[in-house]
Parts: C-alpha cells; sequence; structure tokens
C-alpha cells in the first residue's frame, strides 16, 4: 500500500464508520481508522513542510492563501519543485496492517458508494472472501 492510497482512502474509512452494520464489523472499521489515522497525520505534518517551503510568504512570514469553491488554495512560489516531492511523497509505500471484513458479511443494502467500495477494498478494509471462504488479512509490505 502507498502512502497515496491512505490519503484517498481515509475519508471513505471515516464514512463507512458512520454505517449501520454488525458491531464485529465495526470495531474492525474502527480499528482501521486507528491504523489508518497516525500515518494520515503524518502526511499531512510533511504536507504543510513542503508548504513551508515552497509556499508564497507575505511581509509578515505567514503563507498566502485564497478561498476557492474547494477551499484554501496556497500559492507557491515553486509549483514545480513541490510537485516533485508531493509525488515522490505519494508514491512511498507503507506498512500497515488492516483486519479485513467480507463483502459478503454485509447485506446488500450498505448505504455506501460504488467509488468509497473501490478504496475500501484497496486499503484492505473491505475484501472479498478466499476460496475456502474465510476472509484473507490483508499486509502491505516495504519495497
Amino acid at each position: 500500500m502507498k502512502i497515496l492510497d491512505i490519503l484517498e482512502a481515509f475519508d471513505a474509512v471515516q464514512r463507512f464508520n458512520k454505517c449501520r452494520i454488525p458491531m464485529k464489523h465495526s470495531i474492525k472499521v474502527r480499528r482501521a481508522l486507528g491504523v489508518l489515522a497516525p500515518e494520515w497525520t503524518i502526511v499531512n505534518e510533511k504536507r504543510d513542510v513542503l508548504f513551508d517551503r515552497y509556499g508564497k510568504k507575505d511581509g509578515d512570514g505567514k503563507l498566502v492563501q485564497r478561498q476557492e469553491a474547494g477551499g484554501l488554495v496556497t500559492e507557491l512560489d515553486d509549483p514545480e519543485a513541490f510537485s516533485a516531492e508531493w509525488s515522490e511523497l505519494m508514491e512511498q509505500p507503507t506498512d500497515v496492517s488492516i483486519a479485513g471484513i467480507a463483502i459478503a458479511d454485509l447485506g446488500d443494502d450498505l448505504p455506501i458508494t460504488g467509488e468509497d467500495i473501490e478504496l475500501l477494498v484497496r486499503i484492505g478494509v473491505l475484501i472479498e472472501a478466499s476460496p475456502n471462504g474465510k476472509p484473507k488479512r490483508r499486509r502491505a509490505k516495504r519495497k
């Protein structure tokens, strides 16, 4: 699993955590959040360092930001350098272990989007059953 996978899936895990599912599965989702949250925090701290390094600063040394439809945008002095370092960070593998939930155990009427399901499968929160019918535990390894 790459850092990018965690960033893309973190919000999906939070939304999944709000779904009404059996308690034993809800516990696994909470544990997954507990594993992913520190990784997500570290990545955001690294992003802030990159903003500090490459962001435009006003006369007081504060980052220059503007409001856009999607939220606050930090203006950059060197967008190419920022983008290169950010891309490199996103491709780094991470070693997290998540106990998955078999999709078949959740029923057909789960209020969750296909996009979220795809993200949750990618990071191992949701899994398809193995040939013997038991869910497999997914573990990503560092290269």
